[in-house]
């Protein structure tokens, strides 16, 4: 499912940023990107990634930035100085008319006096604050998904009833069947054999064997069954985007061999259209978790 959050933690000197990004995939797939000092924690990081989230592509950002005060440091060589003073005035006492006065400004103009200190990143430290930032990500990018959720289980509850309402249309086709067999059997008889008898008892045996072969009884309750477990299913709290997609497949494959022993026009047109709706609902379930 579709989501995205944001998490950001201060502290220590640092900045944390964490932002994840989840699509819609069959599978679990996680991409996470780590600064070089948090290299030690990723397993740790994955793990609660992975309670979180059951299927998707899941893109995971986390940057470190240190603040403008606490990343760096102006460091004044004092030894130098001195040394630089004593031999300014040792110079200036051998020298006649010299003035051996320092100034502070005048030391401001010797560069190698002053050098930045960078300070190193510390993962330990980052470490909570990276966790905190990921958990609040988490749970922003699930309030996302679960807005998502609430629209697409309308959209199943659509085509599940549209199901449900060509699955009706499907049985009452099937309650003359054996009918339209007997008379089908009778009237090419008569055709073949319009000038002979024939066996009355032959041909019921006939109509009842071609009646026998082409009932989807079992069929339709297996499938009106599956209706009413996904059904079921979609008003579960728990994750569940595998089972539906399962009991799709299990759908389709039951509306197929219905349709295989179809030797109606109506009927085959019917099983087609159960069929189509069967595959749009699959599509949407790929975006459950």
């Amino acid at each position: 499912m579709t989501g995205f959050g944001r998490g950001q933690k201060e502290g220590h000197g640092l900045v944390v940023l964490c932002e994840i990004r989840t699509v819609n995939y069959r599978g679990f797939d996680l991409k996470l990107r780590l600064p070089r000092e948090l290299g030690q924690f990723e397993p740790q990081l994955q793990k609660l990634l992975r309670d979180a989230f059951a299927r998707g592509h899941i893109d995971v950002t986390i940057t470190l930035e240190q603040t403008a005060t606490s990343s760096r440091q102006v460091v004044f060589d004092t030894d130098l100085a001195r040394e630089l003073l004593r031999l300014i005035k040792d110079f200036a006492t051998k020298q006649k008319n010299l003035d051996a006065n320092v100034h502070v400004s005048d030391l401001l103009q010797i560069k190698e006096l002053f050098h930045i200190k960078e300070h190193v990143l510390s993962g330990e430290k980052a470490f909570p604050l990276v966790k905190a930032a990921m958990t609040e990500a988490i749970g922003e990018a699930m309030r996302a998904r679960a807005q998502e959720g609430q629209m697409l289980h309308a959209v199943l509850k659509k085509h599940i009833a549209a199901c449900q309402h060509m699955m009706k249309a499907i049985r009452k086709l099937t309650e003359d069947t054996p009918q339209k067999h007997l008379a089908l059997l009778k009237h090419r008889l008569n055709d073949i054999l319009s000038s002979h008898a024939f066996d009355a008892v032959r041909l019921m045996q006939e109509a009842a064997i071609l009646a026998d072969k082409s009932d989807v009884t079992e069929e339709i309750a297996r499938l009106t069954a599956h209706f009413q477990h996904f059904d079921a299913l979609c008003q579960s709290e728990t994750t569940q985007g595998r089972k539906l997609d399962f009991l799709c497949q299990e759908m389709f494959r039951e509306a197929n061999t219905i349709g295989s022993k179809s030797t109606d026009t109506v009927f085959t047109h019917q099983v087609v259209e159960l069929k189509a709706e069967v595959e749009r609902l699959r599509e949407q379930v790929q975006n459950i978790e």
